[in-house]
């Protein structure tokens, strides 16, 4: 069975898109955040991620609206940082970058530690990437301390569900505390580990800011005592900068009878389901549907991904068509967006999609249901037999692919004003409205109860 959201069904009916309320007006109290705030945001390292480029439209905005902004990034190289507005202070904590040495047989000892004795070369490199990176962590250490003694911050973010928030909450300590969750945690981490770290620190956090429904709702289910605290926020779009970078020429190889199908992704294995694309791309090759799928992206996983396509026989119709800075030309030519992750939060391949004027298919993770409930796309379970089936009711029929593709995404998601507006308030909530400082001591807190919440 395939599960089709929205109003254009497989039958091919032509009834107009319809647009959904998901989500009821809520009913809060809007709250200014004065000027000269100072904003400390923690991220891990700004690559070309959906999760990355909406922090970078994030930052810019709250700078633009004459805020004081820093961010903390841990790593410093992510290709996303160049975007970053002039008006952004950025900090490295580990300013060179330097991996983790693997010890290997020098941590274990006994044979293996004497065959690598012979090899003075190997001991004289091990030995320097252990000390060059024992520089970069007490560069770190220092910095961490230095940014501690500074103080003074209005508020302060925790960037990604996974980041320790101890240098936000216990470092810094600044006057309101905010923890963004931009994935699904039951998903992402089905061991629980992180939902446990979440709960144990949430006697620190003020606000935890969910970038869909199903964030907030795979959220709530593992950490239920912080539900007066969870609010969802969609991610930054900026369509109108997305289409202006679409209008580059074809960027896909000489144009044949050919359907065009498009995965922009990070190559990991883990969260988006490499190896099931390849299977499901033969799947439909055995049935006669003949089309040339592209990848766009780049990853750890990169090498067997091409390795399972290769193997499969499809290096003459699957392409790795490597990173790009910009994917928006891509998008606009493709004939179907296909997002069949195992895990997202808010996918930003869908919305861009989506802005571009696309049709999707997608696997029902995340907040895929949101994103397509105007009819946009076609939802599937996330099995390789749903998504065989939906892929091939896609791209036997142009007629279909058509009429997803003129529907939009709902308004909610396009209007990245009343988002920043909608931040701002949580964020300014608790702070002295006169002077953006919050009249209390830097010490442990109870959280504070949102106006609205309940």
């Amino acid at each position: 069975m395939v599960d089709l959201v929205g109003v254009v069904p497989l039958n091919g009916s032509t009834r107009p898109c319809e647009k959904t309320q998901l989500w009821p007006t809520l009913e809060i109290h809007t709250v200014e955040l004065g000027g000269d705030v100072k904003i400390l945001w923690h991220y891990s390292v700004l690559n070309l991620g959906g999760a990355e480029i909406s922090t970078v439209r994030l930052l810019n905005a709250f700078a633009a609206r004459g805020h004081q902004v820093e961010l903390v990034l841990n790593l410093p190289g992510g290709l996303a940082e160049p975007l970053l507005s002039p008006e952004v202070r950025v900090t490295h904590l580990r300013p060179r970058g330097v991996p983790r040495p693997g010890l290997g047989a020098l941590s274990r000892g006994g044979a293996s530690w004497q065959q690598s004795a012979r090899k003075p070369a190997s001991l004289i490199r091990r030995g320097g990437d252990l000390w060059r990176y024992g520089q970069d962590k007490w560069a770190e250490f220092c910095r961490i301390r230095q940014r501690a003694r500074a103080g003074d911050v209005d508020v302060g973010v925790v960037g990604l569900q996974g980041l320790s928030p101890r240098l936000v909450c216990e470092k810094v300590r600044p006057r309101r505390r905010i923890h963004f969750i931009r994935n699904t945690i039951d998903r992402c981490d089905p061991s629980g580990q992180l939902a446990r770290r979440i709960a144990a620190n949430s006697g620190n956090v003020d606000a935890y800011i969910c970038v869909s429904d199903a964030a907030r709702d795979a959220l709530l289910a593992s950490v239920p005592q912080i539900a007066r605290r969870v609010h969802v926020v969609p991610n930054l779009l900026d369509a109108a900068a997305m289409r202006a970078r679409a209008k580059e020429q074809d960027p896909f190889p000489t144009r044949t009878d050919r359907t065009r199908v498009l995965t922009v992704a990070r190559l990991s294995e883990r969260a988006k389901g490499l190896h099931r694309m390849v299977r499901v791309h033969q799947a439909l090759r055995a049935r006669g549907i003949d089309f040339d799928w592209y990848v766009l992206g780049d990853g750890d996983d990169r090498a067997p991904f091409e390795a399972a396509i290769k193997t499969a026989g499809l290096s003459d119709r699957m392409h790795l068509v490597g990173r790009h800075s910009n994917p928006y030309p891509f998008i606009a030519h493709a004939d179907l967006v296909a997002v069949l992750s195992h895990y997202e939060g808010l996918s930003g391949a869908i919305n861009e999609a989506k802005v571009l004027g696309r049709p999707v298919i997608a696997t029902d993770v995340g907040g895929a249901r949101e994103q397509l409930s105007g009819g946009g796309g076609l939802v599937v379970r996330s099995e390789d037999s749903a998504i065989v089936e939906g892929m091939a009711a896609l791209l036997l029929d142009d007629q279909k692919r058509a009429l997803l593709a003129k529907c939009p995404l709902p308004d909610h998601l396009l209007n990245d004003e009343a988002k920043i507006d909608r931040l701002t308030s949580l964020f300014a909530e608790g702070l002295d409205p006169a002077t953006s400082r919050r009249p209390t001591s830097h010490g442990s807190r109870a959280p504070t109860v949102l106006a609205g919440e309940g």
